[in-house]
C-alpha cells in the first residue's frame, strides 16, 4: 500500500521520451518546472532535474522563442557610419499579380547613410 510505480526509461530512449513529453501539441513545450513536476510521479529516469534541463537547452523551438525573465538583454552594438554613397541596401517586393494575371515587383534601394530612397 502506498506504493508507487515509475515506468523506467532507458536511456537508449530517452531523446524520444523527452520529445513525446515536451515537443507534442498537448504539451506546447513546458519550461523545466513543468517537466519536472509532470515527469516526477509517472517515470523514472536517471538525474531527471538534470536530464530535463540538459534537452530544454537543446530544444531548437524553446531557444528562439521563450523569454526567460532573468536573462538579461544584449548589448546594442554601435555601427559605424560611412560616407555618403558608400553603402546601399536594395530589397524586392513581389510578386504581386496585376490585370491579365502579369507579375509586378516593386524594387527598392536605400542609401544606407542618408536613408534617402
Amino acid at each position: 500500500m502506498g506504493e508507487i510505480q515509475l515506468l523506467c526509461i532507458p536511456r537508449a530512449l530517452i531523446q524520444k521520451w523527452f520529445e513525446g513529453i515536451h515537443k507534442s501539441p498537448e504539451a506546447a513545450h513546458p519550461g523545466l518546472t513543468k517537466l519536472y513536476r509532470a515527469s516526477l510521479l509517472k517515470y523514472y529516469v536517471p538525474n531527471l532535474k538534470q536530464t530535463l534541463a540538459y534537452y530544454l537547452k537543446r530544444c531548437d523551438e524553446c531557444q528562439r522563442l521563450k523569454t526567460y525573465p532573468n536573462k538579461k538583454p544584449g548589448e546594442l552594438l554601435h555601427h559605424p557610419v560611412g560616407n555618403i554613397g558608400d553603402t546601399y541596401v536594395f530589397d524586392t517586393l513581389g510578386p504581386i499579380v496585376g490585370e491579365n494575371n502579369t507579375r509586378l515587383y516593386v524594387h527598392v534601394a536605400v542609401e544606407n547613410s542618408t536613408r534617402l530612397s
